[in-house]
This record gives C-alpha cells, structure tokens and sequence, in this order.
C-alpha cells in the first residue's frame, strides 16, 4: 500500500507541476520551468516556479509595461488523509512582484487546518492612513500594518484559482497575453473547479442527494458497511486548526548543521513547532520588522519551505526532482 500511495504522489505531483507549465507559457509567460520535488519520506511534494532545492524563484511574466512583472508559486501537496487517491495542497503562496528589483504587490496564501486566521487570504502592500491608525488604535498592529492583515478569499472549497490572478493582469493590460490564451486558461480554471466541486460533495454528500433529488435524479445510499465508514469519516466536522491523524507525526530529526544552515540563510530563518510544517516566504522574521519582517516588502529569493525540507539544504540531492 506504501509504495503504491508514493507512486500516485509522485505521479500526480508530476502532472501537476506539468499542468502549471502548460498554464503559464500558454498565457502569460514565455519559458517558465516547473519543477516538483519528493520529500525524503515520500508522503509529500513541493511544486513551484524555478524550484531549487526547496525555494522557488519567480518567473518573469510578458509584461505590457517597459518594466517587468513577476509571479512567484510554490503548493506542498500530498495525497489525501481519508482514502489516499485524491491529490491534496496542504498550503501554497502566489505572489505578485513588480520591477527589476521584485518587490511584492500582493499574496495569496492558503494553509489547510490553519489555526488562527482564515485557511485562504489574501495580503497586499499598500498604505491606507485612516485605517493605519485605527490599527495603531487597537495596538494590533504597527507601521504599514494594512500588509499584516488576511483578507479571507473564500475558503478552502472556494478560494480563487491561479487562473483568476492570471485573468485579471490579462484584462487590465499589466501583460501581454499569448495567442488564444482563453482557451487554456478557461479549460485550466474548468479542471480545477470540478475537482473543487467534486471535493465539496464527497464532505457534503448529502446536500448533493438533496439537490440532485431536487432537479429529478433517483440516488440511493452505499450498502457497503466500508463504504458508509468511509463517509461517515468524510464528513465529520472539524474544528479549527484541526490536524489529520496524519498530519501529527513529528518530522524527522536532522543533524544540527543542517538545521543551522538552513537557518542562517538570510531572510529565511524559521522555527517550527513539532508536526506542521509551513510555507515561509523568504521575507522572514527579522528582528524589530514585525510579525513576517516586511519592513521592505523586498523579494530576496523566492519562497522557502522550511519544517521536514530543512534537510534539503544538505541533502538536496537525495530528493528525486522531476522538471517539466
């Protein structure tokens, strides 16, 4: 069962990654490589934009402009907790950059099982004075506070597609799409709504009975006893910040140089409680920058994905990577 669940990991990590070449250089860019890496457990996988080791580096859009644009992505998957078939982004950051030094306009981020704020949101670099001192007001937060805040963006089911960024810069002119990039685009964006669609019923099955019997359809229940099992599992409800049994092993233990290493790297420092493992983007915690360090909002190198990848940093090369 092990070696059949890593098979379908690295399959289908495969073919994501490959989807999300197609997307690209089928619309807005011109040679952008994707790349997915296997963790050395093999129970997951990291996708990004010129993924090395474990920090993507963005990839240069077909911009409208004289000055360029940017777009920066990496998702942790791994396959689904219940049945072990259906491909799962545990977490993922999008970000936007504009200009030949890469500095951020916006992020969306999404983090399943997050305990405080919204799973997905969405934060943006900008400056709003009246609502910067009602922040300073409640001492929540400090300068520049309006990019600490997460905006929800609908939810685990129902968060924008990638296809929706990549629509938006193409309708306000900020690049210059590719010949016939609707096509790909809306076939793109169809392919990941179904499988959000799909997602929703099998945790709500019997809101789905309730409308299909609503427009006509006759639909009986499983009379497998594993079957019921199965989505009595499914759908039992969760509290926030829940982590799937799963989820909760502790990560592998690493030699302390490895950990250091990886510490020390500018801009990426990032300690991690025992069981999760985040996606940390390289504008770190620095010292007197506030929570996620963004005194200069500067992008230094890409996302980073710290916890179980520490190892990377030392033993890259023991973790198989499949370029597309």
């Amino acid at each position: 069962m092990a070696n059949s669940t890593n098979k379908a990991l690295i399959e289908q990590s495969r073919q994501f990654a490959e989807n999300l070449r197609i997307l690209l250089n089928n619309t807005v860019c011109d040679s952008a490589t994707i790349a997915a890496r296997i963790a050395p457990d093999q129970h997951h996988a990291i996708v990004g934009t010129q993924l090395t080791g474990i920090t993507t580096q963005p990839v240069r859009m077909r911009s409208a402009a004289a000055s360029p644009i940017w777009l920066d992505v990496m998702c942790r998957l791994n396959l689904d907790e219940d049945e072990s078939t259906f491909l799962t982004v545990q977490a993922s950051v999008c970000s936007l950059l504009v200009g030949d030094e890469k500095i951020e306009l916006l992020h969306y981020d999404y983090e399943r099982n997050k305990a405080r704020y919204t799973e997905a949101h969405i934060q943006v670099n900008a400056r709003h004075e009246a609502f910067e001192r009602h922040l300073a007001e409640t001492r929540k937060k400090g300068i520049n506070g309006l990019n600490k805040i997460h905006l929800p963006v609908g939810g685990r089911r129902f968060r924008p597609a990638l296809e929706d960024l990549l629509e938006c810069l193409i309708v306000e002119d900020l690049v210059a799409p590719r010949n016939a990039w609707e096509t790909t685009l809306n076939q793109s964006r169809d392919r990941y709504r179904r499988k959000q669609a799909a997602a929703a019923v099998r945790r709500d099955p019997t809101c789905a009975v309730e409308e299909l019997e609503r427009l006509g359809y006759q639909v009986s229940s499983p009379g497998d006893a594993n079957r019921r099992t199965l989505l009595d599992r499914l759908v039992r409800p969760r509290q926030r910040g829940d982590v799937p049994d799963g989820e909760r092993q502790k990560p592998p233990k690493f030699p302390p140089q490895t950990l250091n290493a990886f510490r020390q790297r500018p801009g990426r420092y990032a300690t991690q409680s025992p069981g999760r493992c985040r996606l940390l983007r390289d504008r770190g915690r620095r010292r007197g920058g506030g929570r996620h360090g963004r005194r200069r909002r500067q992008h230094h190198g890409g996302v980073t994905a710290a916890g179980t990848w520490s190892a990377a940093v030392q033993v890259g090369a023991a973790l198989p990577t499949v370029s597309v």
